[in-house]
């Protein structure tokens, strides 16, 4: 092999990984089954898959029927039975054990949400990516 043909090899490895690595950040739409959080920067969250997978996304893309909120009904505040039925613009919200998400309102209020198990609400978020941290676990896990 001439040393002519080096440099071809090392750009054509070089666009191989440049085309690997823009397969794991591509931009995808995303249900939020799992949950939703805003992150310390608040235009970016965090959305948890139906496997509870996390994509970051742009907060002003992620919607359910328009609004950047979940309407849920039937919510009690912080859980507590006797505090009272509410409903509740859910802000951010986390998957519990029952079939309800932990809410969190826009004024920062926590409240437990019913919902049913067959028709889960959520927001769906799109433009959104997989945390570098996210992809890097995922490349080890398959090569073991």
């Amino acid at each position: 092999m001439s040393l002519a043909q080096y440099p071809r090899q090392v750009v054509f490895i070089f666009i191989a990984i440049l085309l690997a690595q823009c397969s794991f950040t591509q931009a995808t739409e995303v249900k939020c089954l799992g949950g939703f959080n805003l992150n310390s920067d608040p235009a970016t969250a965090m959305c948890s898959d139906k496997e509870f997978k996390p994509w970051k996304c742009p907060t002003a893309k992620c919607k359910k029927d328009g609004q950047p909120h979940l309407s849920m009904s039937g919510c009690l505040h912080n859980g507590v039975a006797g505090s009272g039925i509410s409903d509740q613009k859910c802000a951010q919200y986390n998957t519990q054990p029952v079939p309800s998400y932990g809410c969190m309102n826009p004024g920062g209020q926590v409240y437990v949400c019913p919902f049913k198990a067959t028709d889960p609400p959520y927001l769906t978020c799109s433009d959104c990516t997989k945390p570098v941290e996210s992809t890097a676990r995922q490349i080890n896990n398959s090569n073991m």
